[in-house]
């Protein structure tokens, strides 16, 4: 069975990046088509938007996908600003 991953790809301009969350097949090159787009993620400190489809993160999730260390983070970030932390 082929390893699943959810990570960012980046797009944007020059100095202004933004990222998009995938879903893609572990040993594809890092320049690939994804299997499916699950969100999107602006770094940028004025706007900080972070927008996931969370059913399909769950259903990939659920399928066995692993997340990369950065969109944990965002995601763990993300879930901490709006439930707090216990």
């Amino acid at each position: 069975m082929r390893k699943i991953y959810i990570r960012f790809t980046r797009r944007g301009r020059y100095k202004r990046p933004f990222y998009d969350i995938i879903v893609v097949y572990k040993d594809r090159p890092p320049v690939t088509k994804c299997i499916e787009k699950i969100g999107i993620f602006d770094p940028d400190p004025s706007s900080k938007r972070i927008l996931i489809d969370t059913e399909r993160l769950a259903i990939w999730l659920n399928k066995g996908a692993r997340l990369n260390f950065k969109v944990k983070k965002i995601i763990s970030e993300m879930y901490y600003a709006k439930f707090g932390s216990k």
